[in-house]
C-alpha cells in the first residue's frame, strides 16, 4: 500500500495563466505526487477536468500549436446581451477531447466551481456532463455567455471561489495543493528578455494568412498523434475557415481587438477592464482563503504580463507552472513524515445531474 500523503489539487482562475496549471500537473506526474482529487475554478475546471480524463496531453498539444489569429477560429461571437462570445465551439473542442465523459466517471474525483448568478451560490458541479461543468465554471461575465444548468444560470466560479480549496477539501485527504495565478499580475515589472523575444514571435505570427492558418490546422487535422474526434473537428474547423466561417473568424478578431485594445489616451478596452476587475477581486479573495483554509501547499506561478485571453504565449505559461513545481518539489513541499487527516468541512450546495 502507498504510504504516500494522497493530494488533492486546488486549480485557481485567471484565463490564460491556467496554462502553467499544465506545467504543475507534468511536474507533479514525474515525481509521482499521488494526485486523488482535482477542484477546479475557470481555467482550472478545463485543465483539471482534462487531467482527470486523461486526455491533457492532447490538449497541450494542440494549444502550443495555435497563433493569436489562428485561435480566433475557436471564438463565436455574438449579439452581446449577456456576453461577447457564446463558447459554443470551445464547448465543441472540449467534447473532441473528452468524448461525452461524464465527471462521475472520470479516474481522477473531480470537481468544477461556479457562481449561480441569481444567488452569488458557490456550486459544487461533481456529477454529469464534463463538458458542461467546465463551460459554466470558464463563463467569465461579459465575455461568455451565462451557462444554463438545472435550471440556473453560471458564470465563472472566480467570482466566489477564485482558488477552489474548500471544494478541494471536501475530498478529505491528506494535503492541499493550491494554484493562485494572481500573484504580479497587478503591478506589471518591465518585461523579460524572454517575453520580448515570444512578442516578436507573436507579431510575426500575427502576420500570418488565412491560408497558412488554414494549413497549420489541416496539417493536425491529419496528425495521427490527435484522437480521431479531434482530427475531426480540427477537420471541421479547417473548412469552416474557408467559407462562412472566413467571414466569422474575421469578426471574432476584430471584436477580439477592439475590446482587447489598449491606449493610454482612452478608457481601458474591456478585455483589459474584466481581466483586472477579476484579477483584482480574486486577489483579495485569496488572502481572505488563504488566512482561514490555510492548504498546505501554495504555488504560485509568476505571469504578470500574460493577458486574458493570451493563450498563445501557452509556451511561456506551461514552462513557468513547471519552475514553481519543481522548486517546490525541490524544497520537500510534498512531503510529511507522518500523514495528516484533513478537518471535515461542511460542503457549500453540491449540483449535479
Amino acid at each position: 500500500m502507498d504510504s504516500r500523503p494522497q493530494f488533492a489539487l486546488a486549480l485557481g482562475g485567471g484565463a490564460a495563466r491556467g496554462l502553467a496549471h499544465i506545467g504543475i500537473l507534468k511536474v507533479l506526474q514525474e515525481a509521482r505526487i499521488p494526485v486523488a482529487g482535482v477542484a477546479g475554478t475557470s481555467i482550472g475546471a478545463v485543465v483539471g477536468g482534462l487531467f482527470a480524463a486523461g486526455v491533457l496531453d492532447s490538449y497541450e498539444q494542440l494549444i502550443r500549436g495555435f497563433t493569436t489569429r489562428s485561435a480566433y477560429l475557436f471564438l463565436d461571437p455574438v449579439f452581446p446581451t449577456s456576453g461577447v462570445f457564446a463558447g459554443r465551439r470551445l464547448e465543441a473542442l472540449l467534447e473532441a477531447l473528452v468524448r461525452g465523459r461524464r465527471i462521475e466517471s472520470l479516474a481522477v474525483p473531480f470537481i468544477a466551481v461556479a457562481t449561480d448568478l441569481e444567488t452569488g451560490e458557490e456550486l459544487r458541479l461533481q456529477r454529469g456532463s464534463l463538458v458542461a461543468a467546465q463551460r459554466a465554471s470558464f463563463a467569465i461575465p461579459g465575455l461568455f455567455t451565462p451557462q444554463r444548468w438545472q435550471g440556473r444560470w453560471l458564470v465563472d466560479g472566480g467570482l466566489v471561489a477564485p482558488v477552489p480549496i474548500e471544494a478541494a477539501q471536501s475530498f478529505h485527504l491528506d494535503g492541499i495543493i493550491a494554484v493562485d495565478l494572481q500573484y504580479g499580475c497587478l503591478h506589471q515589472p518591465p518585461p523579460s528578455t524572454a517575453q520580448q523575444s515570444l512578442e516578436q514571435r507573436n507579431e510575426i505570427a500575427e502576420t500570418e494568412t488565412t491560408q497558412e492558418i488554414q494549413s497549420r490546422i489541416q496539417a493536425m487535422s491529419h496528425d495521427p498523434s490527435f484522437s480521431l474526434q479531434v482530427r475531426h473537428f480540427l477537420q471541421e474547423t479547417w473548412e469552416r475557415g474557408e467559407s462562412a466561417g472566413h467571414r466569422l473568424r474575421e469578426r471574432a478578431r476584430r471584436i477580439w481587438t477592439q475590446v482587447g485594445r489598449k491606449n493610454e489616451d482612452r478608457p481601458p478596452g474591456l478585455l483589459e477592464t474584466i481581466n483586472t476587475s477579476m484579477t483584482l477581486v480574486q486577489a483579495k479573495l485569496f488572502q481572505a482563503q488563504v488566512a482561514q483554509q490555510k492548504p498546505d501547499v501554495i504555488l504560485r506561478p509568476y505571469l504578470p504580463d500574460v493577458g486574458l485571453m493570451d493563450y498563445h504565449k501557452a509556451d511561456y505559461a506551461i514552462a513557468e507552472g513547471e519552475r514553481v513545481a519543481r522548486e517546490a518539489l525541490a524544497a520537500g513541499a510534498f512531503e510529511w513524515k507522518h500523514r495528516r487527516q484533513l478537518r471535515p468541512q461542511e460542503d457549500r450546495t453540491t449540483a449535479g445531474s
